[in-house]
């Protein structure tokens, strides 16, 4: 059963005089066995732990209840009105929506009919067969296979652990409401860190991981908790256990701390503790490779900020435009940031380069999917423009300059040379802010999903990446890959760009801003099937993907 909130589950357990031991599904009632004095009518739900400790409140301890879960099984006990059993441990089993009698139960058990002399009544969770014959709550409780555990570190040690029961007696019932309750106190921790964004905007979330997390009793022997998919950790306390629960966990290099006070007066109370730890400012600076890149608009001003890529779970509060594939300036690349590709163009603040970050989406211009290299005024394709031929280089935001300086150069422009005939690298120049299509008229609005994933002011702005870019994202593929899937999952469905968010096809080619130094006719691609790099004609039509410093 994972530990949600309990929703209240309606279900029937009908009783039947005889079943065949063949059968294999579980039971469902038939119109001879659907009779009112044939039928008990089970309405099952489960009570959530009192919260308590410290500032915390039900919300803060938000994903630490439980829910049933389909294959789930509950136990269902009955004596008479002398006590005798009536029903010895009968599983019932959850379908996801419905809890049926387990046909499939291996024991030989079989359900039974409702009788006016049933006079007591226990369900419980998780249900075991080594509890048959038992007829009381405490004897459960009692039980070796109920018994608290030491370790906890695995979910089925904690879910035994955390028994919960109903019972009733007095009378005969034909629709029994029965609600669980925890007969154990229970202790979490939830330990989140808060970074301040470059935007000042705070973002807390919990880690994957922690260091050294030690959670210990007032004896200081240490807990064994189960760390739960929510990132907490939880532990339920022994029977009786009172005073003081003590924790400590490192991280950032930090050690952080505290205590509570337990009280066994109540039972079904848990202990949550959700500690916030304050690790300053993730600058620019600290950019890691596979942090998401973000873009928040203020005041008309888009800016470009990094978002650690442990904080997943509040991704959805950001708008990610890109991820981080590498970090501080590459040695190879000797580019002039200072310099903006176009007069109002975005442009690193005193040109330091942090990283750099590949976009989301393939790139499009409007008019094609695959675009062209080069396609000059008539028709030409074999003009080198003088950018880098090395296959290794990062040269990418340079060569993008030269591709304006050449067609700023006097006898190109007489000739009729723009930048419209260069498709692949002003598309990526135009990502998010395209204007006109590939051959200059006004943008038709069909790629007007791409405007949230413009480059930030505070960036080179998108750019045709060189040979060696394209490269190292192939060398980097898994990494880069699934922080993507990341962001898809976190993106909302009515963004407009989510159906896009893709990694690379691994069966096509892509176009790199790398010429081919034995050919100007031609330019590099890199297959991001194998990861080689070869040439092709300029005027031949491949995949663009977008990359920028920041």
């Amino acid at each position: 059963m994972s530990d949600m909130m309990k929703q209240i589950i309606p279900y029937t357990l009908l009783a039947v005089c005889l079943l065949s031991a063949c059968q294999t599904d579980d039971y469902e009632p038939t119109a001879e066995t659907s009779g009112e004095s044939g039928m008990l009518s089970l309405t099952v739900s489960a009570n959530d732990f009192a919260v308590t400790g410290g500032a915390s409140t039900r919300a803060a301890d938000n994903g630490k209840t439980t829910t049933f879960e389909n294959g789930d099984r509950v136990g269902l006990i009955v004596l008479n009105t002398t006590g005798d059993i009536i029903a010895d441990n009968l599983p019932y089993k959850f379908n996801g929506s419905n809890w049926n009698f387990d046909t499939g139960n291996g024991e030989g058990k079989q359900p039974v009919f409702y009788d006016p002399s049933m006079n007591s009544y226990i369900v419980y969770y998780p249900y075991n067969a080594s509890v048959d014959e038992t007829k009381s709550v405490e004897g459960l409780k009692a039980s070796t296979v109920f018994a608290h555990q030491a370790d906890q570190s695995t979910e089925n040690a904690y879910r035994q652990s955390d028994l919960m029961v109903w019972s009733s007696s007095g009378k005969p019932m034909k629709q029994i409401t029965a609600a669980l309750a925890h007969v154990r106190n229970s202790f979490s921790l939830d330990a989140k860190v808060q970074w301040t964004l470059a935007t000042g905007d705070a973002v807390s979330y919990t880690p994957p991981t922690l260091e050294d997390v030690i959670i210990y009793d007032k004896e200081g022997k240490p807990f064994l908790p189960y760390r739960a998919e929510d990132g907490s950790y939880r532990y339920i306390l022994s029977d009786n256990y009172e005073g003081k629960v003590r924790w400590c966990y490192t991280y950032g290099e930090k050690t952080f701390g505290g205590e509570c006070t337990v009280s066994s007066q109540a039972t079904g109370t848990r202990y949550a503790q959700v500690e916030t730890a304050n690790a300053g400012e993730y600058s620019l600076d600290k950019a890691a490779p596979g942090d998401f890149y973000c873009s928040k608009e203020t005041n008309g001003t888009n800016t470009g900020y990094v978002v650690p890529q442990e904080a997943v779970s509040v991704l959805e509060q950001h708008r990610c435009i890109g991820i981080v594939f590498h970090v501080g300036r590459h040695e190879t690349d000797q580019s002039d940031y200072s310099k903006p590709l176009t007069e109002d163009g975005p442009t690193i603040p005193d040109g330091k380069v942090h990283g750099y970050v590949v976009a989301l989406t393939d790139v499009h211009d409007g008019s094609s999917d695959r675009l062209r290299w080069e396609y000059g005024p008539g028709n030409v394709y074999n003009k080198a423009i003088d950018a880098s031929t090395s296959t290794s280089d990062w040269q990418g935001y340079s060569n993008s300059l030269k591709f304006h300086e050449f067609v700023n150069k006097n006898e190109n422009k007489e000739a009729g040379w723009e930048m419209k005939h260069f498709p692949a690298a002003l598309a990526c120049e135009t990502y998010g802010n395209r204007t006109t299509d590939r051959d200059g008229n006004p943008a038709d609005g069909k790629y007007d999903w791409q405007k949230p994933l413009a480059a930030p002011k505070n960036t080179s702005g998108w750019f045709l990446p060189s040979c060696g870019q394209l490269r190292y994202l192939y060398q980097n593929r898994s990494v880069l890959s699934a922080r993507m899937t990341d962001v898809n999952n976190s993106t909302p469905t009515d963004c407009g760009y989510k159906e896009y968010i893709k990694w690379f096809s691994t069966s096509l080619y892509y176009w790199s801003s790398t010429e081919y130094s034995s050919y100007t006719r031609s330019a590099l691609i890199v297959d991001f099937y194998g990861g080689s790099t070869d040439y092709y004609v300029k005027d031949r039509t491949h995949d663009v993907r977008a990359v920028l410093a920041f």
